[in-house]
């Protein structure tokens, strides 16, 4: 098996580490990925990001 390009998988944040910080995006991984879509916005949500932006 030969991997082509590396799956992206990203997610937006208001209020970024709790800094005001809007609208980030973040690299994460397809489990935290399927956890924040589960998340009601306004909602808080803790996760260790791959990288920030996407």
């Amino acid at each position: 098996m030969q991997v082509v390009r590396a799956e992206r998988w990203c997610v937006e944040l208001d209020d970024a580490g709790g800094k005001h910080r809007d609208d980030v995006w973040f690299r994460v991984d397809a489990q935290t990925y399927a956890q924040a879509l589960n998340v009601n916005e306004g909602k808080k949500i803790t996760f260790t990001p791959h990288a920030e932006g996407c």
